[in-house]
């Protein structure tokens, strides 16, 4: 919980079917994934919700279907 609003990379053990962000936006089925990075929005319980703004969906996950579960460390830009 502490690393809400952060952004992880997540692995999975089995594919995790996301739903979209906008259910406006777009048509048919999304593709289930095993790895997937976004930004931790909530933690409810024993489920993770990831939101990968630049795809447009959110994962939901239990954590016992996690493999590894990381911080997506982003290095300031140098200019």
């Amino acid at each position: 919980r502490r690393f809400v609003s952060r952004r992880v990379q997540v692995k999975a053990e089995s594919p995790v079917t996301p739903e979209r962000l906008d259910p406006a936006v777009g048509r048919g089925a999304l593709s289930p994934a095993r790895n997937f990075t976004g930004r931790l929005d909530a933690v409810d319980g024993d489920i993770l919700r990831v939101v990968d703004e630049a795809e447009g969906r959110i994962y939901n996950v239990r954590f016992g279907e996690i493999r590894t579960a990381r911080l997506d460390f982003q290095w300031p830009e140098r200019r």
